[in-house]
Order: structure tokens, then C-alpha cells, then sequence
């Protein structure tokens, strides 16, 4: 549970030893639940025994691997059905909603939309600390250039990877294609690690069948704590 704080508290000027006014707190809190995320795999004891690497080794790899790939393809998503947790793109929709900044993904021709949304973020209680976009849009925007005809590139890739309007860029396919970027507060973008990600085997669960069962389970959750400072550039 993360406590949230309203309005309640005040502050005012007063003179030397004069009595100091109470002020209350408005407090809420949002709950985490932190769902499941699995995936199972069996082999038959021979090429799990007889394979190099591994084949059992290499089943366990790819399964953490998909449980990542679907806790960030859901991160990204819409709201979800229990025990899917609502992604990113449910906050357009909630209440209060994300603040919305005119951009679109297919016709960025500048870095405007990015210094509204820092702007904006500050309007609206937040501080953002990085732009996601996806890697389509990160491509555009790197071929962007200081005015029409000239051949200087208005970003400069860093080691470190893109700063857009000051922030670092982090780049990923699951932001969808209707969405220029978002901006981010990750001090109000909480994640909840309940339980990293797992590896057993099992051969009792495959007895029958002389087999060794691979799982792989993990369990996450997360939350916005300001929707309103999250910012979405769309069209």
C-alpha cells in the first residue's frame, strides 16, 4: 500500500512566540496487488541429459525471458482482467486521467511537443525524469535536423544513448505506434517486485513420461501514484 497525500496542510506567516495553526492532512493510499506471471516447459530426461548446453539450462533462459517481454508488453497496455494488471494506456481513460500533449508520432518535425510536456509535468505536480518512445519514432527524431537543407542532425546520440529537451531516452517496441512518447516521474511510477523471477524443474511432476518440467514464475505489480503527471504525446 502506498500512502498518498491530498490537500489539508498549510502554511502561513506569523510573528515571533504567536501560536501556530494546526493544519490536518487529507490522506488515501493505493493498493498493489501483485500478480503472477508464469510459463512451464518439459523435456524428456534424454535431451535434457545429453544436450550441451543444456537444453534445460537454455528452456529456463527463455522462459524468464518471456515472463520480462510480457510484464513490459503489459506495462505498455490498456486496462486489464484480473489478474492482468492495467498498463500505461488505461491512464488516458482513468480518473483523473494522464495529460495529453498535441504530437504526432508520424510528423514530428521538431522537439516542441517535449518542452510543453516538461511544462506541462511541472503544472501538474511532477518532475520528469525520462521520454519512453518507441524505436520508429527514436529513428525519425534522430534523422531531425538544425533547419531545411542543412545536413547537421538537431540531436547528438551519446554514449549513454538520446536526451530529448534535457532527459534521457529509453526506447522500446511495446509503446505503441499512436503514441509519440511518454514522459515519466519514475519517483511516481512504482513498481512492486514481490518475487523475481524463478527457475525450477521438477522430474516428479514428469515421472510418467521419464520428462523434466521447467517453470519459470515471477511476481510484479504496479502503479501510478499521479496519473495526471504522467504525459502522453499523441495526436
Amino acid at each position: 500500500r502506498f500512502p498518498i497525500l491530498k490537500d489539508g496542510l498549510a502554511a502561513s506567516w506569523k510573528d515571533e512566540l504567536q501560536e501556530i495553526d494546526f493544519s490536518n492532512i487529507a490522506t488515501d493510499q493505493i493498493e498493489v496487488r501483485p500478480s503472477k506471471v508464469a510459463g512451464i516447459s518439459r523435456l524428456s530426461n534424454e535431451l535434457a541429459e545429453d544436450s550441451s548446453p543444456a537444453a534445460a539450462d537454455l528452456v529456463g533462459s527463455g522462459l524468464a525471458t518471456q515472463i520480462a517481454e510480457r510484464i513490459d508488453v503489459t506495462w505498455f497496455g490498456a486496462a486489464g482482467v484480473a489478474p492482468v494488471p492495467s498498463g500505461i494506456e488505461s491512464l488516458g481513460a482513468g480518473t483523473p486521467p494522464c495529460t495529453k500533449v498535441v504530437a504526432d508520432p508520424a510528423a514530428l518535425t521538431n522537439l516542441d511537443p517535449f518542452v510543453e510536456a516538461r511544462f506541462v509535468a511541472e503544472q501538474n505536480r511532477a518532475k520528469l525524469t525520462n521520454w519512453i518512445i518507441n524505436p520508429d519514432v527514436a529513428k525519425a527524431i534522430s534523422k531531425l535536423k538544425v533547419q531545411t537543407g542543412s545536413n547537421q542532425s538537431l540531436l547528438e546520440i551519446v554514449t549513454d544513448g538520446l536526451r530529448i529537451a534535457g532527459l534521457p531516452v529509453l526506447i522500446s517496441p511495446h509503446v505503441p505506434a499512436t503514441v509519440a512518447f511518454y514522459g515519466i516521474d519514475r519517483e511516481q511510477a512504482l513498481f512492486v517486485l514481490r518475487k523475481g523471477t524463478v527457475v525450477e524443474r521438477s522430474r516428479d511432476s514428469a515421472f510418467s513420461v521419464d520428462g523434466v518440467d521447467v517453470r519459470a514464475i515471477a511476481r510484479v505489480g504496479w502503479c501510478w501514484v499521479n496519473p495526471a503527471g504522467v504525459i502522453r504525446g499523441s495526436k
